[in-house]
């Protein structure tokens, strides 16, 4: 987009400004992004919706993730979804995406059955940190320090 934007500037004769143009194609990816496509995908999966019961075709109706959602949150899917709901940043959240397809539940049960191999997985060190701080319930240290 920035560079189909500069191109029409060089085209046209039209002086810019490198930054000024990124900044403003940003912005406007952003309006774009958060409020004018959620407002009107949400219009248009309503009005899709409301035919799909209307011809008695409910089981076609997807009540998984919403698009407003995903494009607020920058993911795709529902374990995305929890994971980030779990705590866990984006990056990780991606990271441990890639291994499975889960709910919060099954993710934290996912990630406490192979608290042992999270090293041998290929997670860098840090996700692998973030996952024990936020997913992993905690070792017997509380009850320990009250002994």
């Amino acid at each position: 987009m920035i560079r189909g934007n500069i191109e029409w500037h060089r085209t046209t004769g039209r002086t810019y400004s490198l930054p000024v143009q990124i900044r403003n194609t940003m912005e406007l990816v952003e309006q774009v992004a958060r409020f004018k496509a959620p407002k009107y995908l949400s219009a248009y999966m309503d009005v899709l919706h409301m035919h799909l019961r209307q011809i008695n075709r409910e089981d076609l109706i997807d009540h998984g993730l919403d698009i407003g959602t995903q494009l607020e949150s920058g993911i795709s899917s529902r374990t995305l979804l929890s994971l980030m709901e779990l705590g866990l940043s984006r990056m990780s959240a991606v990271a441990l995406y890639e291994k499975t397809d889960l709910s919060k539940e099954e993710c934290v049960a996912w990630v406490t059955e192979r608290e042992g191999q999270l090293e041998a997985m290929d997670f860098p060190v840090i996700i692998v940190r973030e996952l024990r701080d936020r997913l992993l319930p905690l070792d017997d240290v509380d009850s320990n320090s009250t002994a």
